[in-house]
C-alpha cells in the first residue's frame, strides 16, 4: 500500500471528521454571536446606568450651587462652578452624539462658533477674556445639550425632592434675611446669585422650577397636589421678586402654551390672526400716544433702550475682526455714558452676544435658538419660546449658567410622553435599566415609567 493510495476506510472518516469541524464551527460561530450580542446588551446597559448617575450627580450639584452661592467666597464659588463644568464636558459632548444629525449641527454650531471667535479675537487682539468667563458662557450650551439629550433618564422622585428642598431653602433665605431694596422697591431676599446681587437669578431659578413643577404634572409623575402646590409656590415667588423679565417670559410661556397646540385649528388660527392683528396695532397706538404726551418710556424700561442704541453704534464703528470674532467673553461689562454707575452688560443677549463673539458667535446662538426650538418635534417649542424672549429683553438666560440648568430639565420633561398613572421611575441603578429588559423599544425622548 502506497502513500498516495488511502486506505478503504479513511475517507469516509475525513468526510465524518470534515462535518464535524463545519458544525463545530457553526455552532462557535453561533455561540461567539451571541456572546458579542450579550457583551453589547451589557457594555449599553452599564453606559446607560453610568449616563443616569452622572445626570443626578450634575442634579445634585446644581442644586447645591443654587443654595450654597449666597453663603460662599467667590473663590470657592467659582472652584465649584468650574469643577461642575469640567464635569459635564464630556457628558455633553456624548449627549451630541446622541442626538439626531440635525440637533446636533445646530446645538454644536454654538459651541464651536465660540471657541472659534474667541479664538480668532486672540489673532486679531481683541479678546479681553478670561478662563474663566469663557467656561460660564459655554457652560449654558453644556447645560441645555447634556439635560436634552439624557434628560428623559432623571428619577422623578429625585427631581420633585430637590423642588422641595430649594422651596424650603427659599423661605427659610427670607425668613432669615431683610428685605433686598431695589429701585425703591422692597422684594424678598434672594436665594442665589448674591445676596446684593437683586433678585434676577432668584427669579429665573424659580420660574425654571415652576416650569418643571408644571411638566411633572402634565405627565402625571408627581401627584396632583404637591405638582399644583410646588407650581403656585414658586409662581408666587416669582411674582413676590418682581424681576419684570421674568413675568414678561411667564406670560409669553402660558401663552403659547395655550395658543401653539391650537394652531392646527383652522377656526383658532383665523381667530388667533385677528387678536394678532388687533394687538400690533394696540400696542403701536400705545407708544404713539406715549410719545404724545412725552411719556419717559426710556426711563419705563430702565434706560434699555439708550443703552441699545449705544451699544449698536459701538458695533457699527468696529473694525472687521471685532465685527466678526467680537472682544471675547465677558466684555460686554463696561461703564457707558448710558449706565455709568456700574459695569454692565447690554441687557439684550442678541447685542450681548454679537459684542463679544462677534457675527460669528450671533449666528451660532441662533442656531442654538432654532435647535432648541426644533427640539424632538417642536415639543420644547414652548419653552424655547420664553427662553427666546429673555434673550431679547434682556440679559437672559443664555448667560446665567445655573438658572439655564433648570430650564433645560423642563425643556427635557416636555419632550417625555405623558405617563398613563403618577409612578416611580425606577431607581438609579435598578437592572430595569438594562437594554435587554427595559431599553428596547423605546424611544429616547420617552420616559423610563412610560415604557
Amino acid at each position: 500500500m502506497t502513500a498516495e493510495t488511502p486506505s478503504p476506510g479513511t475517507e469516509p472518516r475525513r468526510r465524518a471528521a470534515t462535518t464535524h469541524a463545519v458544525s463545530r464551527a457553526r455552532v462557535l460561530g453561533v455561540d461567539r454571536a451571541a456572546f458579542a450580542a450579550q457583551y453589547d446588551r451589557e457594555r449599553t446597559a452599564l453606559t446607560e446606568r453610568s449616563n443616569t448617575l452622572t445626570l443626578h450627580i450634575l442634579l445634585a450639584a446644581h442644586v447645591a450651587l443654587t443654595i450654597v452661592f449666597n453663603v460662599a467666597d467667590d473663590q470657592s464659588r467659582l472652584a465649584f462652578a468650574t469643577l461642575i463644568f469640567l464635569f459635564g464636558v464630556p457628558f455633553a459632548l456624548s449627549g451630541l452624539a446622541r442626538m439626531d444629525r440635525a440637533s446636533g449641527v445646530l446645538f454644536g454650531a454654538y459651541i464651536v462658533s465660540l471657541i472659534v471667535s474667541w479664538s480668532l479675537a486672540y489673532v486679531v487682539g481683541g479678546n479681553e477674556s478670561t478662563p474663566q468667563q469663557m467656561s460660564k458662557t459655554l457652560s449654558t450650551a453644556v447645560w441645555v445639550v447634556a439635560i436634552l439629550a439624557h434628560g428623559h433618564r432623571l428619577n422623578r422622585r429625585y427631581i420633585e425632592f430637590a423642588l422641595l428642598f430649594v422651596l424650603a431653602w427659599t423661605i427659610f433665605t427670607i425668613a432669615t434675611h431683610p428685605v433686598t431694596i431695589l429701585n425703591g422697591t422692597p422684594r424678598p431676599a434672594p436665594l442665589t446669585g448674591g445676596l446684593n446681587q437683586g433678585p434676577h437669578a432668584s427669579a429665573y431659578t424659580m420660574f425654571g422650577m415652576s416650569l418643571i413643577a408644571f411638566m411633572m404634572l402634565r405627565e402625571r409623575s408627581i401627584n396632583v397636589w404637591m405638582g399644583r402646590f410646588l407650581m403656585a409656590a414658586f409662581i408666587l415667588l416669582v411674582v413676590a421678586y418682581q424681576v419684570r423679565t421674568v413675568w414678561t417670559m411667564a406670560i409669553v410661556t402660558f401663552g403659547a402654551w395655550y395658543v401653539i397646540p391650537r394652531l392646527q385649528d383652522r377656526n383658532f388660527r383665523s381667530i388667533a390672526s385677528v387678536v394678532f392683528t388687533l394687538g400690533v396695532v394696540a400696542f403701536v397706538g400705545v407708544l404713539a400716544t406715549l410719545s404724545l404726551i412725552n411719556f419717559d418710556l426710556d426711563h419705563f424700561s430702565s434706560g434699555r433702550l439708550s443703552n441699545y442704541a449705544d451699544r449698536f453704534g459701538r458695533l457699527v464703528g468696529r473694525d472687521a475682526g471685532e465685527t466678526f470674532f467680537g472682544t471675547g467673553s465677558g466684555s460686554d461689562h463696561f461703564r457707558s455714558a448710558i449706565w455709568w454707575w456700574a459695569e454692565l452688560n447690554s441687557h439684550n443677549d442678541f447685542l450681548g452676544t454679537t459684542v463679544e463673539s462677534g457675527l460669528v458667535g450671533l449666528a451660532g446662538m441662533i442656531c442654538f435658538l432654532v435647535g432648541m426650538f426644533r427640539w424632538k418635534g417642536g415639543k420644547a417649542a414652548i419653552i424655547a419660546t420664553g427662553f427666546t424672549m429673555s434673550c431679547v429683553v434682556s440679559n437672559g438666560l443664555l448667560f446665567r449658567n445655573n438658572p439655564v440648568f433648570w430650564f433645560a430639565v423642563a425643556m427635557a420633561l416636555s419632550g417625555a410622553a405623558p405617563m398613563a398613572r403618577a409612578v416611580a421611575v425606577p431607581p438609579l441603578w435598578n437592572r430595569r435599566f438594562a437594554l435587554a429588559k427595559s431599553g428596547a423599544g423605546r424611544s429616547e425622548g420617552q420616559s423610563p415609567a412610560a415604557a
